[in-house]
């Protein structure tokens, strides 16, 4: 397997652990500024940008950094303008104006609309690919290697909820790269073209959120929804997680009895009429060979951990809920083969990582008691990824107004 030194999305291709990294409402390292070890950095020049994710863009071993830009027109009748701002590493060093400023043919009625984005080799070709979603314009566009990212190839999809979030993966043994953007399933088939499919939910259209794991380890990944509904419900049903169980063979309208099992979890935000909870993320948090789920709810992060051997049992309410903490990032911090947590304080002000010991089970106390880094401002997207090759993670942020804070865990 090709060494990758950034980790922006999960693929079995990309990522031997039982983790799945993901931006955060929305995947770097001091050393490699030319600076000495601190715990924060910052680079201040950096757009203001809503995704970000971190892996060797061209090709020569190390990380590179690649952003997502929304930048507001003057003319309040212009509709913003959304840039990719790629970042290449140079002698260890980062530096604006970025390498690459790509234009994104896609519109939406605010700067403020959030992106998402991934870094992979979607076509199989050795070299890493790029693909970003908008939300609320129901698009997703991939941007190829191969082609030094140049040519957008575009995808709008009208059964695309519009909830956010883009995961990649294999729902299927084809090989071809699937993304899920809410509900809708995109399948890369080359030459510019997608497949289109939907996931239809039980019951209702309400699949909001999705994430693609391998949640029971048959070598294709599983689709983990949270739920929304924006209609009246006569039975609280909002903002649960739904994992359909695949393979998926076919691209069409998939409907619950399509998938080989469909279980549903609780929340304590059932009764709410708004969407509360995040895109799931996913990793073995206790060592068991099963992968779990880490759900962003409001100040608060739900823990479900997948009984071993028999799995999740339907309607289980959340294993641990930590109060006063939401999860930034589910990655092996310290290369130890062990999934660890990086959080964001609920006042915003600090990260707080948990790193996975065979002794130190994820608990609120054991949180509570996990070290902090004070950050400068506000995070709106977070990454991780080995940029100095010390084999440690380290977190980049990008901050509310621009610039970007790169945060290295302390030792444990």
């Amino acid at each position: 397997m090709k060494s990758n030194p950034g980790h922006s999305m999960h693929r079995k291709s990309f990522c031997p652990l039982m983790c799945s990294l993901l931006c955060f409402v929305g995947p770097m390292a001091v050393a490699a500024l030319g600076q000495a070890k601190q715990e924060v950095v910052t680079i201040p020049d950096t757009p203001a940008a809503s995704a970000i994710a971190v892996s060797d863009l061209n090709g020569d071993g190390r990380a590179d950094i690649a952003l997502v830009e929304a930048s507001a027109q003057k003319s309040p009748t212009l509709v913003p303008v959304f840039r990719l701002h790629l970042l290449f590493q140079k002698d260890g060093k980062f530096s604006m104006p970025a390498d690459r400023v790509i234009p994104i043919g896609v519109t939406a009625p605010s700067a403020n609309a959030a992106a998402s984005l991934v870094i992979g080799d979607f076509d199989g070709d050795g070299r890493n690919d790029l693909a970003v979603s908008i939300r609320g314009t129901r698009t997703l566009s991939v941007f190829l290697g191969s082609e030094r990212f140049e040519k957008e190839h575009p995808s709008k999809y009208a059964n695309d909820s519009g909830a956010g979030g883009l995961a990649v993966g294999h729902v299927n043994k084809s090989g071809r790269a699937d993304f899920l953007t809410g509900a809708a399933w995109r399948q890369w088939q080359g030459n510019g073209r997608f497949g289109e499919a939907y996931f239809a939910g039980v019951g209702r259209n309400d699949n909001w959120r999705s994430t693609l794991a391998d949640m029971d380890r048959d070598g294709t990944d599983d689709v983990v929804f949270t739920t929304y509904w924006s209609g009246k419900l006569d039975v609280p049903a909002n903002n649960r997680i739904r994992i359909y169980f695949g393979p998926f063979l076919k691209m069409q309208i998939l409907q619950p009895a399509d998938a080989a099992q469909v279980v549903t979890l609780n929340s304590p935000f059932t009764a709410s009429d708004q969407p509360l909870l995040g895109q799931v993320m996913v990793g073995d948090l206790n060592d068991d060979d099963q992968r779990d789920l880490v759900v962003p709810a409001p100040d608060q992060t739900l823990v479900y951990l997948q009984n071993s051997p028999t799995g999740f049992s339907d309607n289980a309410d959340p294993t641990v809920i930590l109060k006063d903490v939401a999860p930034l990032l589910v990655t092996d911090l310290n290369s130890d083969r062990l999934c660890d947590v990086v959080f964001l304080a609920a006042d915003q002000a600090s990260i707080v990582w948990w790193l996975q010991q065979r002794d130190n089970p994820l608990t609120s106390d054991r949180v509570k008691a996990c070290p902090r880094v004070a950050i400068p401002r506000k995070i709106v997207a977070a990454a991780s990824g080995d940029v100095d090759g010390d084999g440690r993670h380290e977190i980049i942020a990008t901050l509310t107004g621009g610039g970007l804070a790169i945060v290295t865990p302390p030792l444990p």
